[in-house]
C-alpha cells in the first residue's frame, strides 16, 4: 500500500518542478513496481517531446547529440537466463530486470522521435559503448532459440507493448519481442552484426525463420510506410518519383532527365533486415555504366551499413543524380540534355566551347560533309571533353 501512495505521489510532481527528468531514470530500479512503473509512464511520455527541441538545438549548435548517460548506466550490466535461475517466472519478473527492460523501451523513445542526424548520433553512441549484445543475448537465450525452441508469438502484436496484460513469463516474452522488433526497426545494423558475430549455432539457425515469420512483415511495413510518407513530402514538380509496392516489398526510384528515365528497384528480402536488401538498375541514362553501378553501391550501403535506412538510399541516390545534372547543359545540336544513346552532350568545340553528344556530331560531320563545327563553322577542334 505504500508503494501504492508513493507511486501516486511521483505521478502528480509535475515535471516544471524537476530540475531534470533525468532524476526519475534511478527508479527505475526500484523494489516497487507501481512506482518503477510509474517513473516510467513519465518519462515514456517526456522524452518524445524533448526530442524535437535537442534536434532543432544539434542542428543550429552543429553538435553531437548523446543519450543520457543516467540512461545509459541502467543498461551496462544485462541480465542473463543462469542468473535468474532461481527465479519463478510463472508468478512475477524480477524487478531489476524489469528495470533494465523499462530502461531499453526508453532508449528506443529517443531513437523512434528523433532527427535523421540526431538519432544517427545515438545510434553510434549505443555502438561505441556496446550495449546492444548483451540484450539481444538475454533476449533469444530466454526464448529460446539458444536452445532449437523458439517461442510462438504468433497471437502478440510485436509492434507495441502493454504491461500487466498477459501473465508473468507471457508478458517478459511479448516485452522481448517487442524490443527486438524496435532493435530492427530503429537499429538494424548493430543488430545484424551481432547476428553475424552471434556464438550460438542454435541461435543462428533458428532466428531468421522466426524473425521472417514474426518479426520482418510488421518491420518491412513500417518501413515501406515511412517511404511512402516521405515520397508524399517531396516536392511535385521535382523530376525525382518513388512508387512503392508493398505486396511485392520493392521501392522503384525514377528520376525524368529530359524525355528519358533512369530509375534503380530496392527490394527487400523476406527475413529483411537480418537478411539483406537488393538493388537492382532498371534504366540507366546520361552516365557511364561505371558511375552508375558506384551509384547503385552507394545507395546499397546507406541499408546494409549505415543502419538500414531505405529513405537515406533514394536520398543517396537521387543526390548523386542531382550533382550529374548540375550545370548540365543542352546538346547545340537536338537540344536535348539526354542524347538517343541515353548520353550527356560531352564532345566540346575547342574553338566555341559549345557542347554536342557524339551521335549528334557524327550524323552532323556525315550530313554536311565535312568536320566543322555546326555552330562556329570552325573544323572541329576536340576542346577538354567532359566525362
Amino acid at each position: 500500500m505504500v508503494n501504492d501512495v508513493l507511486s501516486r505521489q511521483i505521478a502528480k510532481v509535475s515535471l516544471k518542478n524537476l530540475e531534470s527528468t533525468e532524476e526519475l531514470f534511478p527508479l527505475l530500479y526500484v523494489e516497487s513496481q507501481p512506482v518503477q512503473q510509474t517513473a516510467f509512464n513519465i518519462l515514456h511520455k517526456q522524452i518524445p517531446e524533448a526530442q524535437e527541441q535537442i534536434s532543432v538545438d544539434a542542428a543550429l549548435e552543429k553538435t553531437t547529440a548523446r543519450l543520457p548517460e543516467e540512461l545509459l548506466s541502467l543498461i551496462i550490466d544485462a541480465p542473463t537466463v543462469a542468473a535468474l535461475a532461481e527465479a519463478n517466472f510463472e508468478r512475477n519478473v524480477p524487478l531489476p530486470l524489469r528495470g533494465y527492460l523499462l530502461s531499453w523501451l526508453l532508449v528506443f523513445d529517443h531513437l523512434e522521435h528523433a532527427s535523421f542526424k540526431v538519432k544517427n548520433d545515438y545510434v553510434e553512441h549505443i555502438k561505441e559503448g556496446e550495449y546492444l549484445p548483451g540484450l539481444l543475448n538475454f533476449t533469444f537465450d530466454f526464448l529460446g532459440h539458444a536452445h532449437n525452441k523458439p517461442v510462438d508469438v504468433s497471437k502478440l502484436n510485436v509492434t507495441t507493448y502493454e504491461p500487466d496484460v498477459e501473465p508473468p513469463k507471457r508478458d517478459l516474452q511479448w516485452l522481448l519481442t517487442h524490443l527486438y522488433f524496435m532493435c530492427l526497426r530503429h537499429v538494424p545494423s548493430l543488430t545484424k552484426a551481432w547476428f553475424i558475430d552471434c556464438k550460438s549455432r542454435a541461435t543462428v539457425v533458428t532466428l531468421e525463420p522466426w524473425t521472417e515469420k514474426f518479426i520482418s512483415p510488421p518491420v518491412i511495413s513500417a518501413a515501406l510506410d515511412s517511404v511512402t510518407t516521405w515520397s508524399a513530402q517531396q516536392d511535385d514538380t521535382s523530376p525525382f518519383t518513388v512508387r512503392v509496392a508493398p505486396r511485392a516489398r520493392e521501392i522503384t526510384a525514377s528520376y525524368l532527365i529530359d524525355e528519358a528515365t533512369c530509375s534503380m528497384r530496392i527490394s527487400l528480402p523476406p527475413a529483411f533486415p537480418l537478411a539483406n536488401a537488393r538493388i537492382d538498375s532498371l534504366a540507366r541514362v546520361a552516365v557511364n555504366e561505371t558511375k552508375w553501378q558506384s551509384w547503385l553501391r552507394t545507395s546499397l550501403g546507406a541499408i546494409t551499413i549505415f543502419n538500414g535506412s531505405i529513405i537515406d538510399a533514394l536520398t543517396t541516390f537521387k543526390r548523386n543524380v542531382d550533382g550529374a545534372m548540375k550545370g548540365q547543359v543542352e546538346c547545340a545540336i537536338c537540344y536535348s540534355v539526354v542524347g538517343s544513346d541515353k548520353r550527356l552532350p560531352e564532345k566540346k568545340c575547342g574553338t566555341c566551347k559549345n557542347l554536342f553528344h557524339g551521335g549528334c556530331l557524327w550524323k552532323w560531320f556525315k550530313s554536311s560533309g565535312s568536320s566543322s563545327c555546326p555552330l562556329c563553322r570552325n573544323p572541329f577542334n576536340y576542346g577538354e571533353q567532359r566525362n
